[in-house]
């Protein structure tokens, strides 16, 4: 987010919420986050039904991180500790481990040719998150109309008109 808006970056995939009116965005894809965890732990239906205090994750900032540690405080449970690593390759071999646990894209772990042993758990209605194609207005291009000419038809209204319209 901070690399659009400040010219570093033409586009951006971001998850919902965009948090920046300034931007335009267009729905990409959804994704279903799961929760992750050694390969024997208990079924997990919210956080007090985790084995550990701790939590995998990426820096502070990241929407999913942000999303993993509301999903925690729902829970109930204690205040966590969070383990920032900078993979999810290092989050998945960490919930292997018994590390910690963690909420990670279930598409992301469909491209593993060899999946650590871990056990994945459903998030519900609070997995599902969308993902959308952000952009500043002042960065429109040929090459990013094309980028959106691409994606799939959105199953929802653009936050902003389509780029060709906008520019």
């Amino acid at each position: 987010m901070e690399a659009l808006e400040r010219f570093e970056a033409d586009c951006a995939f971001v998850a919902e919420p965009l948090g920046n009116p300034a931007l335009a965005s267009r729905p990409a894809f959804e994704e279903e986050l799961v929760a992750i965890a050694h390969a024997g732990h208990r079924p997990i239906r919210s956080a007090a039904d985790l084995e550990t205090g701790t939590l995998l994750g990426f820096e502070p900032g990241c929407n999913y991180r942000a999303r993993l540690e509301a999903w925690h405080a729902a829970g109930g449970a204690a205040p966590p500790r969070v383990l920032e690593l900078g993979s999810y390759h290092a989050i998945v071999a960490c919930a292997a481990a018994g590390i910690g646990a963690a909420i990670v894209p279930r598409s992301v772990l469909g491209l593993y040719r060899d999946l650590p042993a871990i056990s994945l758990h459903s998030l519900g209605k609070a997995g599902r998150v969308r993902t959308l194609l952000a952009w500043h207005p002042a960065m429109a291009s040929a090459a990013l109309d094309a980028l959106l000419q691409a994606l799939p038809a959105p199953d929802a209204p653009a936050s902003n008109p389509p780029l060709s319209a906008a520019a």
